[in-house]
């Protein structure tokens, strides 16, 4: 199947996931300091503004108050950032991301369930100017079948064993 066929596809998948969601009268919203019960509702390659390969999750609460609230959470393919990558590797019992193609990472990733634990993100300057309000956003990836432990850290530099 063409690439460009598959993305369009992919893209149409999402539109119609956002038109739905946004006939909502309120959209839940998720709080700081929080774990939600969530599914992976759609998973697009791209790259940051600077040139960096990334991955970007949209997932779904499905559970709660917030049942029907989204994350999206930019997953950046760097050595810096690969215990991110792993521990929603380890949250959705992968080993890696495999083909970066929006079919494969849809056939792999979509409906998978997990717990997010929030945290609050404080607001912040980029180097360039940008500068962007606060925001919760994701600060741990928990497998849906055990409990929330200790926040994610990251881990030394080990460059040997990169999950992408």
């Amino acid at each position: 199947m063409n690439n460009n066929i598959i993305i369009n596809l992919c893209r149409k998948i999402i539109f119609i996931g956002v038109t739905h969601m946004s006939t909502e009268t309120s959209k839940p919203s998720v709080e700081a300091n929080r774990t939600y019960l969530c599914t992976i509702d759609s998973v697009l390659p791209g790259q940051s503004k600077a040139g960096t390969n990334k991955v970007t999750f949209s997932f779904i609460v499905t559970a709660g108050d917030a049942k029907g609230a989204v994350l999206r959470e930019d997953f950046y393919l760097t050595t810096k950032s690969q215990w991110k990558i792993k521990n929603l590797l380890d949250a959705v019992g992968m080993k890696k991301l495999g083909d970066r193609d929006p079919a494969s990472l849809m056939n792999a990733f979509s409906g998978k369930q997990l717990l997010i634990r929030t945290k609050e993100e404080a607001a912040r300057t980029a180097d360039d100017g940008t500068e962007y309000d606060a925001r919760v956003r994701a600060g741990q990836f928990i497998n849906a079948g055990s409990q929330p432990s200790a926040p994610a850290a990251a881990p030394s530099n080990d460059e040997g064993n990169v999950p992408f």
